[in-house]
């Protein structure tokens, strides 16, 4: 009978020990439920502090920003440019040319960046990124966008004739001609408006005797083309 109670006693005591472990593990799985697992490696880190064992530090990636280009003319009549800009100091810059990898410069200490681009007649882009001797690259800078014109505008005339005489009270002749519609059109230094379909006329005032007129075609890029008439007048 002594036998019988011990082994009661020994069969409750294991009862209790199993209840409270399982308890404890249901306890545990709430907590990570609840407050997850971020919060118990904190604990634990925690611990780790508290027994000196600091955790390893980790190394923050550099952020490089991405460099700013100077901006260029929307045209020109030379294809050799030097580009320009700010970027970190002693990186790497990456040039893109109409999207297309080109070359590649060091940016100096004090961060200011100068490359030579060579383009041909037509339309482009410029931009360029920054890299580091990590691999690290920086987003893609602003866009340069630019005209190459090499070759003169167009111009032709109508009015007045090349050494043509005005005799009578009437001492003016019109200029009449067509150019390109964005073309600039100057008579004799004076401004002449360019119809939508590149027309232009502007009177001319002329004293007695014989006058030069000079007609002056300019694009965009600054490419001239020059025609002059000579006319004469007698009242």
């Amino acid at each position: 009978m002594l036998y019988s109670r011990i082994r009661r006693h020994e069969e409750k005591i294991l009862k209790t020990r199993l209840l409270a472990a399982s308890l404890g593990i249901m306890g545990l799985l709430a907590f990570l439920f609840l407050f997850g697992v971020k919060t118990l490696i904190g604990f634990s880190l925690f611990v780790d502090k508290i027994r000196g064992n600091a955790p390893p530090a980790q190394q923050q990636p550099v952020l490089l920003l991405p460099p700013i280009l100077d901006p260029i003319p929307e045209a020109t009549n030379s294809g050799n440019l030097l580009i320009a800009g700010t970027a970190a100091p002693e990186v790497t810059a990456i040039i893109y040319v109409d999207d297309t990898e080109k070359t590649k410069v060091t940016v100096p200490k004090d961060g200011k960046v100068s490359f030579p681009v060579a383009l041909s007649d037509g339309n482009h882009t410029i931009s360029a990124k920054l890299t580091d001797e990590k691999g690290a690259i920086s987003e893609l800078s602003n866009v340069l966008r630019i005209t190459i014109k090499k070759g003169k505008p167009q111009l032709s005339l109508t009015s007045p004739d090349d050494n043509a005489s005005v005799i009578g009270d009437t001492n003016k002749v019109t200029v009449r001609g067509k150019t390109d519609p964005d073309n600039e059109i100057r008579v004799n230094g004076r401004l002449a408006p360019v119809l939508n379909d590149g027309s232009f006329e502007l009177d001319v005032p002329l004293p007695e005797g014989s006058t030069t007129i000079a007609i002056t075609a300019t694009d965009e890029a600054g490419n001239e083309t020059k025609i002059e008439r000579h006319v004469s007048y007698q009242k």
